[in-house]
C-alpha cells in the first residue's frame, strides 16, 4: 500500500537528526568492538606459539583472551588456521581442552581443508588425537578436503603481526589424506595403532591414489625435529578415553576398542609400522605392473631395512612392481648402491636380474649408469642377459661408453660378443660412436680393439635410414675431442671420400670444426692428406672459410688461408647460395679482428650482400669503421725491406704501395674499379672523404689517370668542338646573321652530339647511386636536350631563349670537365663547394628576401623599379650588392611625409639585415674553414675523377665494344687500361717516369709510413709495460700466498 504523500515529503526535523546520530554512533561502536575482538584473536593465536612462557602462563593468557571477547575459533587470515589447529600442532592438550570447552569445533578446517587432528597426526601427538576423536568419532576417516568457507570477521585476527610466523610452523598435508595416511607416512606407530583399532579405513586413497599402506614410512626420516618415530607400545600404554591425565581429570568418554596387544618382538621401526597394518588381517591387493606407484617394498629398500624386505617378500609383495619413477625395488637398490638389499632381492627371485624398469633398463643398465663397480660385478656373476636393450635401444655397453668409464668398459667387453658390440641404438650409434661422443680416449682405444667390422665402426646409421647420417669424425669434432680425432685418423686411415663425407645436415667434419671453433680438430683435419678445403655444404653452399668467418673463429681462418696458399687456392672470393663471400659473414657477425685479417689477405670490399657492399656493412656493423679502414690501408704501404733501416729523409728510401685491397675483386683480367666504385657509392660522406684522401687510393687514381688520360683528351676534344659549334651556331644565327656558317655549326653540333649521348647512356647504364643525385648529370642532359632541340628545330618562336640557355649550360659543362683534371680540378671543385654553401644560405633566408620584396612592392607602388612582383624580386637581389639609394629616393622625396619616413626605415632595415648580416654570414659560412673546404674539394674532385675513370675503364674492358675497333687499337687499350698490383715509390727523389707521383703525394706517403712505425713502436712499448705489470702482479700474488701458508703453519705449530 502506498503511503500518503505527507509522510513521504514531510520536512526534516531535529528528531531525524538525533536518530541519524545514534545510528552512526552504533556503527562506530560496532567497528571498535570488531577491532578489539580481532586484537584479542591475534593475542590468542600468538600466545599458543609463544616459546618464552610456561604452559600454565600460556593457559592463563588463553583464558584471559577468551574472557575479553576472543573467539574460541580465532583464525589467522593467511591460511585460516584456527587456534585448535595451532594447539594440535604443538600437542598442547590443556590449551586444546580450554578451547573445546569454550565451544570450539574439533572438526573445523583451514583454507586447505586440514583439520586439527591431521596436524596432531603429522606431529605424532597421540594424546591430542585421542582428545579430538573423543569429541567427534567421524574424524577417524575424515580426509583433507579444501572447502570454500565464508568466515565471519569476528573469527579473524588483525593484520598487525606476521602471519607467516604461524603458517610456516604448520605441516603440509597431501590433499585427500586421512589421519592414518599422515601418521603412516611419518612413521608414528602408536598413532597408527590407535587409528586402526578405532576402525580407520586403510583403503581410502589420497589425491595421488595412494592408501595409508602405500605411503607407510615414506617421510619417517624427515619427521619433525624432536619427534621420535616410536616403536609399537602395548595397548595398555595407549591413552584411552576415560583415563586420568596428569593435568587433571576429564569427564568420561565413550571407549574405543583396540584389536589387541602388540607382540613384544624386537623389530625395526619400519617393520613395526608394517605389522600394524598386517595384524588387521587386511587382504593385500598387489598393484598391477601398470599402476607404477610406491609400495612398502620400495620404502623398505630405501630404508635399507633387510628384515622388512624379507618379511614383505614373504607377505607376497612382488619385486617387479614399478614405482612412480618406473623403478622396481631391484633397480632402486642398484640406484642407491645397496648391496645387502640387492642380494636379498636377487636371492628371492633369480630372474630379477633381467627385470626391466620403466625405461626398459635392466639392473645392470642402472649399475653401469651410476658407475657402481661392485654392483656391476655382482650382477655379472648371475645369469644377466647382456643382449637386452633399453627403450632407446641401448645395451649396457652403450651406457658404459656414454659414461666414459674405461674400467667398466673393460669388464663388460670380456663378456660381449662382436654382434652385441656392434649393435646400434635408436639414434644409430654404436658403443664406439658413444665413446667418441664422450671424448674418452681410453674407451675409444678399447672399443677399436674389439670392433672388427668397418661398416659398423665408421658411420652413424639409424635403422630407419638407408644411408649413413655422419661419421666418427663428425662425432669427434662435435665433442671437440681432438685426441680422439687424431687417434681415429691414425687407426682408420680414412679415404678421401670418408674424410670429406657430408652428414645429413650437409656438413663435412672440417665444416663442423670451423663452425664450432674447434681449433685443434681443424688443425688435425687440415694436416690430413686428402682433406677438401674448398668443399661446399649441401644447403648453404658454404665452405669451411664461410663457417669460420660466420662464427668469428680467427685462428681457424688463419689456418685455412695458410693451407689455401699451399694449395694455390683462393677461398676469399667464393660465394654461398646467397652470393655472400666470407668477408660479408664476418662483418654481419661484427667480428672486427676477423674482418681486418680477411681484408689484409685480399678480401673484397666491394663484395655484396643484397644491395649493400662490404664497405657499407662495415660502417653499419663495426665500431670506428674509418679508423679500421685507415689503419688497414696504411698496412698496404710499407718500406722496401732493403731500405727498412733508412731514415725518413734518405734519398734511397723506397716505399712499396700494394694495391691488393683495391684490386681484390680483379679476377680473369676483369675491371680494377670495383672497390673504388663501392667507395664512390658509399652513402657515408665521412667514410668516403677519408678513403679518397688516403694516399693509397689517391696514388691508385693518379696511376689510373696516367693510363687513361688519352681517352679523356679525346672526350674533352669532342666536347670542345661541340661547345664551340653551339656557340658559333647561336652567334651566327642571332648576332652576325650568317646562315651558311650557322648551318655548318648546326651540322657539327648534331655530329658531336652522337658520341656525347652514347657516352652518357653508357654512364647511366651503370646504375650508380650518385649518378641521379649529382647536379652535373642534370646539366649534361640539359645540354643534350637544349642543343639537340636547337639544332633540329631552329625555327621555333622561342628558339632564341632556348639557344641562350643552351650556350650557358654548354660552357658550364666544360667547367665540370675541367674539374676532372688534376691541375684545375681542385679550384673548380672548391668553386662549386662555395656555390653550394651560398645557395644553402640563400635558401634558408629566402623568407627574408621575399619579405622585403613584398614590402617594397607595396611601398613603392607605381614607382620604378618596384612596379610588379618579378621586377621587385630582381631589384631586391641586385640591391644585395648594389644598393642604389639615389635611384630609390630622389630629391623630390626629401619632404617630410609618411612615405619618406617608412620608406627610409625599411631601406635601413634592408641594409642591416640583408646587406650587413646575411651577406657576411654567407661569406663566413662559405669560406670559414679553408683547410676543410680544400679537403672537401679534394675529396669531391677525386670522387668525380674516380667516377669518370670508372666509366672510361668500363669502356676499355667491354669486349663487345672493343671488337668493333681495329686490332692495333685493341692492343693499345689492353696495354693502357690496367695498373700493376704493386709499385715502388721513392719519396725523396724528383718526379720522373719511374717515380710518377707528385711531390706532395710522395711526402704524404712518407709521413704515413713513418708515423705508422712510430705508432707501432709506441704500441710495442705499451705492450711490454702491460706484460711487466702483469708479471709483477703475479709475483705479488705468489708472495701473498706464501705468506698466508707460512702463517697457517705457524698457527698449527703453536696449537701443537
Amino acid at each position: 500500500m502506498r503511503p500518503n504523500d505527507e509522510s513521504i515529503y514531510r520536512p526534516w526535523s531535529s528528531e531525524d537528526q538525533d536518530a541519524g546520530d545514534d545510528e552512526e554512533e552504533d556503527d562506530r561502536e560496532d567497528a571498535r568492538s570488531l577491532l578489539r575482538k580481532k586484537r584479542f584473536n591475534m593475542e590468542l593465536l600468538c600466545a599458543i606459539t609463544d616459546p618464552d612462557h610456561t604452559r600454565n602462563e600460556i593457559i592463563e593468557e588463553v583464558k584471559r583472551c577468551l574472557k575479553n571477547g576472543a573467539s574460541c575459533e580465532a583464525r589467522c587470515q593467511e591460511d585460516l588456521v584456527t587456534a585448535c589447529h595451532v594447539a594440535a600442532t604443538y600437542g598442547e592438550d590443556d590449551i586444546l581442552t580450554v578451547l573445546l570447552d569454550a565451544g570450539a569445533s574439533p572438526s573445523t578446517r583451514d583454507r586447505y581443508g586440514r583439520q586439527p587432528h591431521h596436524m596432531a597426526a603429522a606431529k605424532g601427538h597421540l594424546s591430542t588425537i585421542v582428545l579430538l576423536v573423543s569429541k567427534d568419532m567421524s574424524l577417524i576417516n575424515s580426509q583433507v578436503i579444501p572447502q570454500e568457507a565464508d568466515i565471519e570477521d569476528k573469527h579473524l585476527d588483525s593484520n598487525i603481526h606476521n602471519h607467516q610466523e604461524i603458517s610456516s610452523e604448520l605441516p603440509w598435508i597431501t590433499e585427500g589424506s586421512t589421519a592414518l595416511h599422515v601418521a603412516s607416512r611419518c612413521g608414528f606407530v602408536d598413532v597408527v595403532d590407535f587409528l586402526l583399532e578405532n576402525k580407520a579405513i586403510i583403503g581410502i586413497k589420497d589425491s595421488q591414489h595412494q592408501t595409508a599402506l602405500d605411503v607407510a614410512g615414506l617421510d619417517a626420516d624427515r619427521s619433525v625435529p624432536g619427534t621420535i618415530v616410536c616403536a609399537a607400545v602395548p595397548a595398555d600404554d595407549i591413552p584411552r578415553l576415560g583415563s586420568v591425565r596428569s593435568s587433571g581429570s576429564r569427564e568420561s568418554r565413550p571407549s574405543i576398542r583396540f584389536l589387541g596387544k602388540k607382540k613384544k618382538k624386537e623389530k625395526t621401526q619400519f617393520m613395526e609400522l608394517c605389522s600394524s597394518f598386517f595384524k588387521t588381517g587386511i587382504q593385500l591387493s598387489m598393484p598391477e605392473l601398470s599402476d607404477k606407484k610406491v609400495t612398502l617394498l620400495h620404502t623398505a629398500v630405501k630404508k635399507q631395512d633387510i628384515t622388512a624386505i624379507q618379511e614383505l617378500i614373504n607377505q607376497g609383495f612382488k619385486i617387479n612392481t614399478q614405482d612412480d619413477k618406473g623403478l622396481t625395488p631391484v633397480h632402486l637398490a642398484v640406484e642407491l648402491h645397496l648391496t645387502e638389499s640387492l642380494k636379498i632381492l636377487l636371492e628371492s627371485d633369480a630372474s630379477a636380474v633381467n627385470y626391466r624398469d620403466g625405461k626398459g633398463r635392466t639392473p645392470l643398465h642402472v649399475a653401469v649408469e651410476y658407475e657402481w663397480m661392485k654392483g656391476v660385478q655382482l650382477l655379472l656373476e648371475l645369469k644377466t642377459d647382456l643382449k637386452i636393450v633399453s627403450k632407446n635401444g641401448e645395451t649396457v655397453l652403450h651406457v658404459a661408453a656414454r659414461k666414459g668409464n674405461p674400467q667398466l668398459l673393460k669388464i663388460l667387453l670380456d663378456r660381449f660378443t662382436t654382434k652385441v658390440i656392434n649393435r646400434r641404438d635408436d639414434e644409430g650409434y654404436t658403443p664406439l660412436l658413444r665413446a667418441v661422443e664422450k671424448g674418452n680416449l681410453s674407451c675409444v682405444e678399447l672399443l677399436l680393439k674389439n670392433v672388427d667390422d668397418p661398416n659398423f665402426k665408421k658411420h652413424v646409421k639409424t635403422s630407419k635410414d638407408t644411408s649413413p647420417s655422419s661419421t666418427l669424425l663428425h662425432v669427434a669434432v662435435k665433442s671437440n675431442a681432438s685426441e680422439v680425432l687424431e687417434k681415429l685418423i691414425s687407426v682408420l686411415n680414412p679415404t678421401n671420400s670418408y674424410l670429406n663425407f657430408r652428414n645429413d645436415e650437409g656438413y663435412s667434419a672440417l665444416h663442423l670444426a670451423a663452425q664450432k671453433g674447434s681449433i685443434k680438430c681443424a688443425e688435425i683435419l687440415l694436416s690430413t692428406p686428402g682433406i677438401a678445403i674448398d668443399l661446399f655444404s649441401d644447403k648453404e653452399e658454404q665452405n669451411a672459410l664461410h663457417f669460420a668467418a660466420a662464427s668469428g673463429n680467427l685462428e681457424i681462418i688463419k689456418m685455412l688461408l695458410k693451407e689455401c696458399s699451399h694449395h694455390e687456392m683462393n677461398l676469399l672470393h667464393t660465394t654461398d647460395h646467397k652470393g655472400r663471400e666470407p668477408l660479408i659473414l664476418a662483418v654481419n657477425g661484427g667480428y672486427r679482428e676477423c674482418v681486418i685479417y680477411l681484408l689484409s689477405k685480399g678480401a673484397n670490399l666491394a663484395a655484396r650482400d643484397g644491395g649493400l657492399t662490404a664497405l657499407d656493412l662495415i660502417f653499419y656493423k663495426l665500431h670506428h669503421p674509418v679508423q679500421i679502414l685507415d689503419n688497414l690501408m696504411n698496412s698496404f704501404m710499407v718500406k722496401e725491406s732493403a731500405t727498412d733501416s733508412l731514415k725518413e729523409d734518405s734519398t734511397d728510401l723506397e716505399v712499396i704501395l700494394d694495391f691488393t685491397i683495391l684490386l681484390a675483386d680483379v679476377r680473369n683480367n676483369s675491371r680494377q674499379f670495383g672497390v673504388i666504385d663501392a667507395i664512390n657509392n658509399c652513402a657515408y660522406g665521412q667514410l668516403q672523404q677519408e678513403m679518397f684522401l688516403h694516399p693509397l687510393v689517391s696514388s691508385f687514381l693518379v696511376l689510373k689517370w696516367r693510363q687513361l688520360k688519352y681517352f679523356f683528351k679525346i672526350l674533352l676534344f669532342i666536347h670542345l668542338i661541340h661547345i664551340l659549334s653551339v656557340t658559333g651556331m647561336a652567334t651566327m644565327t642571332y648576332a652576325y646573321h650568317n646562315p651558311i656558317v650557322a648551318w655548318i655549326c648546326r651540322a657539327i653540333v648534331l655530329i658531336t652530339l652522337i658520341p656525347i649521348i652514347f657516352w652518357e647512356l653508357l654512364n647511366a647504364s651503370r646504375f650508380e647511386r650518385f649518378y641521379v643525385l649529382d647536379g652535373e648529370t642534370w646539366v649534361k642532359w640539359a645540354v643534350i636536350f637544349t642543343t639537340g632541340l636547337m639544332a633540329i628545330l631552329p625555327g621555333l618562336s622561342w628558339a632564341r631563349y632556348l639557344t641562350s640557355i643552351a650556350v650557358l649550360l654548354a660552357w658550364i659543362e666544360l667547367l665540370f670537365l675541367y674539374a676532372k683534371t688534376f691541375t684545375l680540378g681542385l679550384i673548380v671543385q672548391m668553386f662549386f663547394e662555395v656555390a653550394k654553401n651560398v645557395v644553402e644560405v640563400m635558401t634558408t633566408f629566402i623568407v627574408l628576401i621575399l619579405g622585403f620584396t613584398f614590402a617594397f612592392l607595396v611601398l613603392f607602388n607605381e614607382h620604378y623599379p618596384f612596379t610588379d612582383l618579378w621586377t621587385s624580386l630582381c631589384k631586391v637581389l641586385i640591391m644585395m650588392v648594389e644598393l642604389d639609394y639615389n635611384g630609390a629616393f630622389t630629391e623630390e622625396d626629401n619632404q617630410a611625409s609618411v612615405f619618406n619616413v617608412v620608406g627610409r626605415i625599411m631601406y635601413i632595415s634592408f641594409v642591416i639585415l640583408v646587406v650587413l648580416v646575411m651577406i657576411n654570414l654567407i661569406q663566413s659560412m662559405s669560406v670559414s674553414d679553408v683547410a676543410k673546404l680544400e679537403a672537401q674539394g679534394r675529396s669531391k674532385r677525386l670522387a668525380k675523377k674516380a667516377s669518370f675513370l670508372s666509366l672510361l675503364e668500363s669502356f676499355c674492358y667491354n669486349e663487345k665494344l672493343l671488337n668493333w675497333l681495329p686490332e692495333f687499337a685493341q692492343e693499345k687499350i689492353e696495354n693502357k687500361r690496367s695498373v700493376p698490383k704493386k709499385i715502388y715509390v721513392k719519396p725523396n727523389q724528383p718526379t720522373s717516369e719511374d717515380n710518377p707521383l707528385s711531390e706532395k703525394l710522395r711526402s704524404i706517403i712518407r709521413d704515413t709510413v713513418f708515423n705508422r712505425n712510430v705508432h707501432k713502436e709506441a704500441e710495442n712499448q705499451d705492450s711490454k709495460v702491460d706484460h711487466l705489470i702483469s708479471d709483477v702482479e703475479k709475483m705479488y700474488d705468489m708472495i701473498r700466498e706464501i705468506k698466508e701458508s707460512l702463517i697457517q703453519l705457524q698457527n698449527q705449530s703453536d696449537k701443537m
